[in-house]
């Protein structure tokens, strides 16, 4: 699976969110593309700086002025390989180097690159890997990425069980 770009806004409403998918189906050309959620537009292209000149276009051209909230890059697994509101990422683009992936330089400190066994059965071992990592809310509330749902196969709405054993805290689908 190739790369991905994606530029995320916000808008204030759902009228303007409404307004500006309008003028992004009727302006957009292929290959890029937009979806919605909520308030949030995301244009998606498979060329960085496509995506880039495509994002900042949208921003000054369109009816709303919506804020151009991020563009990330993903490679085909999904990881986050440049994030434009990571500095790191932000620097290592500036000084046109090679870059690490984001999810290289986000994960270094807190676990190793690459997923390590931590059960093993006598079919297959059983792999931890780091999905992402969220920050808690004023408010207490932890906003889960759309990697972690589908890899817990839930949507939104739907109820979460939250696991304390050994001092991990896991997360499964409700039991049913």
């Amino acid at each position: 699976m190739p790369e991905i770009w994606k530029a995320t806004f916000k808008l204030e409403n759902e009228e303007e969110a409404k307004r500006f998918q309008d003028f992004l189906s009727q302006q957009l050309r292929q290959p890029n593309k937009s979806a919605a959620s909520g308030t949030n537009i995301v244009i998606e292209s498979p060329d960085e700086n496509e995506c880039f000149v495509v994002a900042h276009w949208s921003k000054n051209k369109n009816p709303v002025g919506p804020v151009l909230y991020s563009v990330k890059g993903y490679d085909g697994e999904q990881r986050v390989i440049f994030d434009s509101g990571c500095p790191v990422c932000r620097r290592e683009k500036e000084a046109g180097k090679s870059r690490t992936a984001h999810w290289e330089h986000k994960v270094r400190g807190k676990q190793a690159t690459k997923p390590s066994p931590i059960l093993a059965t006598a079919q297959q071992p059983v792999r931890k890997e780091l999905l992402s990592s969220a920050k808690i809310a004023a408010d207490g509330r932890i906003r889960l990425n759309s990697r972690v749902l589908k890899k817990l196969n839930v949507k939104r709405g739907q109820v979460l069980d939250i696991w304390y054993e050994n001092g991990k805290v896991m997360l499964q689908r409700e039991s049913e």
